[in-house]
C-alpha cells in the first residue's frame, strides 16, 4: 500500500510518542507501505525500549519478504523479552526457502517455554525434513505447553511416527497434554484401536473426557452408540453435553428419548444441547416437545 506524505508524516509522529501502545500501532501501520526507507524505520523500531513495539517492528518486517535480509530477522532472536523472541520465530516460519531448520532446533533451548512451543509448531510443519527424535525430546519438556506441542508436531507426521510413540501422551502429568493426544489420534484414521478412546472416556479429568467423546464421534460406525450413552451419566455437563451433540448427528439409530430425557439435565448446556440435537431429528420430533 502506498501512502501520500501527509499519513506518513502522521505515522512518523506516531513512531515519536511516548505512549507504545501509539508507537507500536504506527509500526504496524507503516508495515503497510511500500515505502522507501520504509524498511530502516521498522529496523530502527527493533531497538525501542518497550517490547510491544519490537514484536510489532519483528511482525512488520516479516510482512516484507525478501526485502528483508534474515540476518535483521534474527536479531530478534536475541532480544531479551521473550515474546520478541517468540515473534521472530514466527517471523522466520515464513521464510523456509531462506532458513534453515538449525535455527529454530537452537531456539528449542531457549529459557521461554513460549519460544520453544513456537519452534516446534515451525518445525511440525516441514515433515520428513525434521527427525522424529526432536519431537520425542520435547515430550519431556518441563513445560506442558512445550510437550502438548510436541504432540502435536508428532501427529503432523501421520504415518512416520508409530501409534506407541503417539500414545506416550496420555501418560503425561497434565490434562491439556493428554486432551491434545487424544485429539492427534483421533485424526490418525483407523489405525488407531476404540480402545484407546474408550480407555480416555475413565480420565480424571473432564476435558480429557469430553476430548475422547469427540474423537470417538469422529469414528463413524464402528463405535457402539452404548458409548456414548454411558457418557451421559457423567459427572460434568461438558461431557454430557458433548456426548448429546454427537448423538444429536446419528439420525434416527438415536431413540428420540435419550434427547428428552437430557431436556431434564440439571446443567443448561445439557438441556441446550438436547435441544439442539431434536432440533436436527427433522419430522419425527412433535412441535409439543420444544413449546414445553
Amino acid at each position: 500500500i502506498k501512502a501520500d506524505k501527509e499519513i506518513l508524516n502522521v505515522l512518523m509522529q506516531g513512531l515519536q510518542n511516548k505512549k507504545s501502545i501509539v508507537r507500536s500501532t504506527a509500526v504496524k501501520l507503516l508495515g503497510r507501505q511500500e515505502e522507501v526507507g520504509s524498511l530502516d524505520i521498522l529496523m530502527q523500531a527493533q531497538q525501542d525500549k518497550k517490547s510491544d513495539v519490537r514484536v510489532a517492528a519483528v511482525e512488520a518486517l516479516s510482512r516484507q519478504g525478501d526485502r528483508v535480509p534474515l540476518d535483521i530477522l534474527m536479531l530478534g532472536l536475541q532480544d531479551e523479552d521473550s515474546s520478541v523472541r517468540m515473534a521472530a520465530i514466527e517471523a522466520l516460519s515464513e521464510q523456509w526457502k531462506r532458513v534453515t531448520l538449525d535455527i529454530f532446533i537452537q531456539a528449542l533451548q531457549d529459557e521461554s517455554a513460549s519460544v520453544r512451543k513456537a519452534s516446534l509448531n515451525a518445525l511440525g510443519k516441514q515433515g520428513e525434513r525434521v527427525l522424529l527424535d526432536i519431537f520425542m525430546q520435547a515430550l519431556q519438556d518441563e513445560d506442558y505447553i512445550v510437550r502438548r506441542a510436541a504432540i502435536e508436531a508428532l501427529g503432523e507426521q501421520r504415518e512416520r511416527v508409530s501409534l506407541d510413540i503417539l500414545v506416550l501422551g496420555l501418560q503425561d502429568e497434565h490434562e491439556f497434554v493428554r486432551s491434545a493426544t487424544v485429539r492427534v489420534l483421533s485424526g490418525q484414521g483407523e489405525r488407531v484401536p476404540l480402545d484407546i478412546f474408550i480407555q480416555a472416556l475413565q480420565d480424571e479429568n473432564r476435558f480429557v473426557r469430553r476430548a475422547a467423546v469427540e474423537a470417538l464421534g469422529k469414528q463413524g460406525e464402528r463405535v457402539p452408540l452404548d458409548i456414548f450413552i454411558q457418557a451421559l451419566r457423567d459427572e460434568h455437563y461438558d461431557v454430557r453435553s458433548t456426548a448429546i451433540t454427537v448423538l444429536g448427528k446419528q439420525g434416527e439409530q438415536v431413540s428420540l428419548d435419550i434427547f428428552i430425557q437430557a431436556l431434564r439435565d440439571e446443567d443448561r448446556f445439557v438441556r441446550s444441547a438436547a435441544v439442539k440435537a431434536l432440533g436436527k431429528q427433522g419430522e419425527r420430533v412433535s412441535l409439543d416437545i420444544f413449546i414445553q
